[in-house]
């Protein structure tokens, strides 16, 4: 089984609320909490995957957002 991890909230050098995100041990992605500096996306979770350059809009709730994506990466198919 995939082992999901989160951190504890900490403010990044952005000044952005962030949560790491590990998957198996390994850096998976980020969550910021979106504000005026990431444009319209104000008020929600927004995930940042290490390996692709773009950005999964979640919900407002940290907990929500946690648990969706742990049920995401725990239940993606094997590549």
């Amino acid at each position: 089984m995939k082992k999901v991890e989160f951190s504890k909230i900490y403010v990044d050098d952005d000044n952005a609320k962030t949560v790491d995100v590990t998957l198996n041990g390994d850096n998976y992605g980020k969550f910021k909490f979106g504000d005026e500096e990431f444009g319209t996306q104000k008020g929600v979770w927004i995930l940042w995957p290490d390996d692709i350059d773009d950005a999964v809009t979640y919900s407002d709730d940290l907990q929500e957002s946690e648990d969706t994506l742990q049920d995401e990466l725990e239940n993606a198919d094997e590549d």
